[in-house]
């Protein structure tokens, strides 16, 4: 993906997370666009590594910016962006049922990471809590990722099919 492309994600990530998705929102749970955008970057970046370093320093200052704790959010986004590179190794990316799997499992991984960090550092909800709303993250992070699938990978396998 182009430089441009990918730091416009990001900016979208950033300004419509806090904004617009919490009118989305059911039951506390909504889209995470940094998680979507991080998994959908890394599977279609060539090189990898500049691409988890820029969603990491997004969290970061995602974090920085519209949240209690600092480090939790950056910490789940690495790991998410070192999970989707494993994965994009093993697995064909363009297949929309890798995509889903994968976005169901890192989206269990991001809020893991999450409460592990937050935990330690003195949150005090239980874990049962965050088991609770992971249907409803999952859902909502599934429709973010069929919108990227088809609005990049369909484009692009019409224009490459004959």
């Amino acid at each position: 993906m182009k430089p441009l492309r990918t730091a416009l994600l990001l900016l979208i990530a950033f300004f419509l997370q806090p904004a617009a998705v919490k009118l989305i929102s059911w039951g506390g749970a909504g889209p995470n666009l940094l998680l979507c955008f991080t998994v959908f970057l890394v599977l279609t970046a060539r090189e990898p590594a500049p691409v988890i370093g820029l969603c990491t320093a997004a969290a970061a200052v995602q974090e920085m910016c519209f949240s209690l704790y600092t480090g939790p959010g950056t910490a789940a986004i690495f790991t998410v962006g070192i999970t989707a590179v494993l994965a994009g190794n093993f697995f064909t990316v363009e297949s929309p049922a890798f995509l889903a799997g994968l976005i169901a499992a890192e989206t269990l991984l991001h809020s893991g990471v999450l409460w592990v960090v937050r935990h330690i550092l003195g949150a005090p909800y239980r874990f049962l809590h965050v088991l609770s709303l992971q249907p409803f993250y999952i859902l909502y992070n599934l429709a973010i990722m069929a919108l990227l699938y088809f609005i990049f990978f369909k484009k692009a396998e019409g224009r490459y099919s004959l």
